[in-house]
């Protein structure tokens, strides 16, 4: 009897061991459990600043609002500033950046308070690289996404109000099926440094069928760099775009060129400040996070994962431009 009390004991422990294993790995960087896709439907317009004007359409979906919430990595344009003021909109401005207009906040863990966001009515979210400053309007390559979506809408509200306590909180609706016209498509959203950007990068690339062409800013993540060697070697066709003055022994951009990648560096005078991956034409990540070590364990960024061929190849039209005027 006491043998057999010893056994189940033993059996005991190892089945306790067996779960805490479990949950742990269900937790691990790369990987996320099960989550059903939320269902919603909006219009949206996506911009690409420099080439059309994206601070028109940004003042007449505020001008149309009533409730609007805002966090900025910086805000200077006046025309934007004097419309928020005059709608009293609920503004974060990182605290490094403050500028008299808002409330300072900065990033959760000590980075900077990088996204460039805005939360309209309830029910309809502006994103992508674009701070509202005469010089991201007018003279840097910029996106800007302006997109109908009630879940969407929530989970940047979520977000919105942790950096405004200075918490984490969870993002509502991780997975949103969009529906736009006639056409539905996946929507994946993440929140730096909660939700592990580059791992949720990471997966999508490794998810690669034939093409990878990107725009950087600021590109020093190691993981994402070999990853994209690796994916070449593989026969992937990879392209990209990187901002001439972020260049420097921490970027990417010699080990792709070392490894012989098609990478090149931007032709812009002022900056080309986008932050996007273009998958097989098909899936687009962008958003206020640039691959950086910072970005995504310090800094407060948000990330979209687009899986539309539409929205994939208006970034991929954007991308040959800036391709065309860069220089190896």
């Amino acid at each position: 009897m006491r043998s057999m009390i010893r056994r189940l004991k033993g059996l005991f422990v190892v089945l306790i061991v067996l779960l805490v294993i479990l949950s742990w790995l269900l937790v691990l960087p790369g990987t996320q459990p099960s989550v059903t896709a939320a269902n919603e439907s909006g219009g949206y317009t996506l911009l690409f600043c420099r080439q059309e004007d994206c601070r028109q359409p940004l003042l007449a979906a505020i001008n149309a609002s009533t409730d609007i919430k805002c966090a900025f990595y910086d805000l200077t344009d006046p025309a934007t500033v004097a419309l928020l003021k005059e709608k009293d909109a609920d503004v974060l401005v990182y605290a490094a950046n403050y500028d008299g207009y808002g409330t300072p906040v900065n990033a959760t863990r000590g980075g900077l308070m990088h996204d460039k966001v805005c939360v309209l009515d309830n029910r309809t979210v502006v994103t992508g690289s674009t701070n509202p400053t005469v010089n991201c309007y007018e003279k840097n390559d910029n996106n800007l996404l302006i997109i109908d979506g009630a879940a969407l809408a929530q989970d940047y509200l979520a977000d919105f109000q942790g950096i405004k306590e200075g918490i984490q909180r969870a993002t509502p609706y991780p997975l949103i099926d969009h529906t736009a016209g006639n056409a539905t498509f996946r929507i994946e959203t993440y929140f730096c440094p909660a939700d592990n950007c580059e791992s949720r990068l990471l997966d999508a690339l490794s998810g690669a069928n034939s093409t990878i062409d990107f725009m950087t800013f600021s590109f020093t993540s190691d993981p994402i760099g070999k990853e994209l060697v690796n994916l070449s070697a593989h026969g992937i066709a990879v392209r990209g775009v990187f901002e001439r003055r972020e260049e420097s022994h921490y970027s990417e951009y010699v080990r792709l060129k070392d490894a012989g990648l098609d990478v090149r560096l931007d032709g812009n005078s002022a900056t080309m400040h986008h932050k996007a991956f273009i998958i097989d034409n098909s899936i687009v990540a962008f958003g206020s996070y640039n691959p950086t070590a910072s970005g995504n364990t310090r800094n407060d960024e948000n990330m979209l994962i687009i899986h539309d061929p539409g929205i994939a190849q208006a970034f991929e039209q954007e991308f040959r431009r800036v391709y065309a005027d860069a220089s190896p």
